[in-house]
């Protein structure tokens, strides 16, 4: 049986994607220790599969953040290695190691997740997924600015709903919530850049999913706004994805 105060976060940090959420990542920590949970965190090096594997075992976290890239059947840590996976062809992967998170709640911060890797997870007792189906977008200079806030917020509203003992329909709703909120705040912007923060806010809320309860849409309807997109000129307004 899970420990009901002790959380797991997956805390990758190596790359310009990662080094945002990293930072999302760190207050969630702060607030969940606040709230008296024992927080167990894969810092940067440490966000890798053998490292999981034992902190699942000796730890035995009910909730769990997963920061990092990711696609359809597979979620990656440190540098891009492989955490969580379904079978596919893409890694030529023929088995599974999703049992790792039977009977506990995740929130998987990670791009295509939603696809396949999140409906195979929530398809076991007593597990629950939230994540997206889409690619996770967003934008900023630098880690902590005012483009990036939006999304952060966003996000972090999902983790704060499930660590104050929230459902996972609690979570969603919260999560949809904030992003309508921002997007309300961005609309009257008059930033020359409102107009992509809003979009990419709109794609990601729309890329949201919990499982069970929702149908993830399938591959052939793959609706991203910014297809093969990882990033586009530092130093100026870009997007980030996590795939």
């Amino acid at each position: 049986m899970p420990n009901s105060d002790t959380i797991l976060v997956v805390n990758p940090n190596f790359d310009i994607a990662t080094s945002f959420i990293h930072l999302w990542a760190n207050e969630i920590i702060s607030e969940a220790q606040s709230l008296g949970l024992n927080v167990i965190n894969l810092d940067t090096k440490n966000a890798r599969l053998p490292q999981f594997e034992n902190e699942i075992i000796n730890s035995d976290p009910i909730l769990i953040m997963e920061n990092g890239h990711g696609i359809d059947w597979i979620y990656t840590g440190d540098e891009q290695t492989d955490i969580l996976w379904v079978p596919n062809d893409y890694r030529g992967q023929t088995d599974s190691n999703i049992n790792l998170v039977r009977g506990r709640g995740n929130y998987m911060l990670s791009c295509l997740t939603g696809r396949a890797l999140g409906p195979a997870i929530a398809a076991q007792d007593n597990t629950f997924y939230l994540g997206y189906t889409e690619d996770f977008v967003f934008t900023g200079f630098e880690p902590g600015d005012q483009y990036s806030q939006p999304f952060k917020e966003c996000s972090n509203a999902i983790m704060r709903a499930l660590l104050h003992g929230g459902t996972i329909q609690d979570a969603y709703a919260e999560g949809i919530r904030m992003f309508d909120l921002w997007i309300d705040m961005w609309e009257q912007s008059g930033d020359g850049s409102a107009s992509f923060v809003i979009a990419s806010l709109i794609h990601d809320r729309d890329a949201l999913i919990a499982l069970p309860g929702m149908v993830p849409p399938p591959p052939a309807e793959r609706k991203s706004i910014f297809p093969e997109m990882v990033i586009s000129f530092y130093g100026t307004i870009i997007p980030l994805s996590l795939l």
